[in-house]
């Protein structure tokens, strides 16, 4: 749903049978993030399983870069530090909401 600027998606991915190979990614939400802002859109997960993350790591959720129409998912230590990649699963699902600013 767009309302004025704002974007607001809701979202269930489920799959079977992938390679399991590369990171997690949400691709072609319907309009770009806004680049004048320099905002992150937010993508928050509501329910996931099957998603393998490295030891002593939590899915953090995801970010959606000025002028992309894609989430980069990600996990973070549980002490704290970087964030990095959620590598792809052959069989998970996630469900996710996504808000954002656009042009």
């Amino acid at each position: 749903m767009k309302v004025g600027n704002l974007v607001h998606l809701q979202g269930n991915l489920a799959w079977t049978a992938h390679t399991g190979s590369g990171n997690m990614n949400i691709t072609n939400f319907p309009f770009a993030n806004d680049t004048a802002t320099n905002n992150y859109g937010v993508v928050s997960f509501t329910y996931h399983q099957n998603i393998s993350l490295t030891a002593g790591n939590y899915l953090t959720g995801a970010y959606i870069p000025p002028g992309s129409i894609s989430g980069i998912i990600s996990q973070s230590p549980t002490g704290g530090g970087a964030a990095s990649a959620v590598s792809l699963d052959t069989n998970a699902q996630i469900m996710f909401t996504v808000t954002y600013n656009v042009a």
